[in-house]
């Protein structure tokens, strides 16, 4: 599992997958650097997969540079497959967003969201979301592994 530079032995190996968790942004930049801890099993199972995993926190990435954007974010414009988690109903707006951001940027990337509120919301985030490829339902390590 890697984060931010692919090490050159990754090279050629697998997916490019990126998991996303797109924290809630206050109006100020005190972002709350927490990270759902289901996104590092989700990446090992991945990386012993055989794929290249990057995880990114937007909140993590903001507090080292304040001009971060995901859209312009290499892993994101070289991803394969970027997951996004939508654990609770107050991280929608924030996933909604990245997942436009991600189709808006250059990326080619597969959007995929999965969480207790994706998993509940399954339906109507596909019908109402054209950004979003597909929900992962229930447990994600499977499924996440037979779409990449």
């Amino acid at each position: 599992m890697n984060h931010g530079q692919r090490d050159q032995e990754d090279a050629g190996a697998g997916y490019r997958i990126v998991l996303l968790h797109a924290a809630m942004e206050t109006s100020s930049l005190d972002y709350h650097p927490i990270m759902p801890m289901g996104l590092f099993s989700m990446a090992h199972v991945l990386h012993q997969d055989g794929h290249q995993v990057t995880i990114l926190n937007t909140a993590v990435e903001r507090s080292h540079d304040p001009a971060w954007r995901l859209e312009h974010d290499p892993e994101i414009l070289n991803a394969d497959l970027v997951g996004i988690d939508l654990h609770w109903y107050l991280h929608a707006w924030p996933a909604l967003a990245a997942a436009r951001q991600v189709k808006s940027s250059r990326s080619r990337a597969t959007v995929i969201l999965g969480g207790y509120t994706a998993s509940v919301f399954a339906q109507e985030i596909l019908r109402d979301h054209p950004e979003v490829d597909a929900v992962v339902q229930g447990e994600g390590e499977l499924p996440m592994m037979a779409l990449a």
